[in-house]
């Protein structure tokens, strides 16, 4: 146990080159949060020792330094988990969109006139042309037809009103994120 123990600061460049390598601010704005840090450092400092509140108000400052925005951070990232929540739920419209297609699909090939015997002439029907027939099975398709491609829409509208959504969330998420990591930067150069 001969060695001394010496408290090593790294300098102030080393510091900045880290900054640099792993943060994603301009240059403008590390010396924006550098000046920050160094006010921040100067009220500190100035704090008289022999008062008691003032040094409570300054333990106090340094606890909460960026508090606001993990609060806000924290009630975002619980409207993203309802958020997708909500979406998850809705994804059985997915199911419902699939199915539509899938009913789309069928009510078009039993319009397919391929399968159709124009030539066959059943029961009671015989008096009635199989192409007769053939346009009064279309008249009836055509109604479903109508109501899946309104179905389609209407997910379409959704999933775009969803999507516009989620690029806000996104967005603010992101902001949030770089108010957040100022602060632990503005940390670092305090320490």
């Amino acid at each position: 146990m001969g060695e001394k123990f010496s408290l090593l600061l790294p300098e102030d460049k080393e510091i900045l080159e880290e900054i640099k390598e792993n943060n994603h601010f301009s240059e403008a704005e590390i010396n924006d949060i550098r000046e920050q840090s160094e006010r921040f450092i100067k009220r500190i400092m100035a704090v008289k020792e022999e008062k008691q509140a003032d040094k409570d108000n300054t333990v106090t400052s340094v606890d909460q330094l960026g508090l606001d925005v993990q609060r806000e951070c924290a009630l975002y990232s619980d409207k993203l988990k309802v958020s997708v929540q909500s979406l998850s739920e809705r994804s059985s419209d997915g199911e419902t969109v699939a199915d539509t297609l899938l009913e789309l699909k069928s009510a078009i090939e039993k319009l397919d006139p391929a399968y159709i015997d124009f030539t066959k002439r059943k029961g009671i029907f015989k008096f009635f042309s199989p192409v007769k027939r053939y346009f009064e099975k279309y008249r009836s398709l055509e109604a479903l037809i109508d109501s899946i491609l309104k179905n389609l829409d209407r997910s379409k509208e959704i999933l775009k009103r969803d999507n516009i959504t989620l690029s806000h969330d996104q967005e603010d998420m992101y902001n949030l994120t770089k108010k957040l990591s100022s602060y632990i930067l503005m940390g670092r150069y305090i320490d």
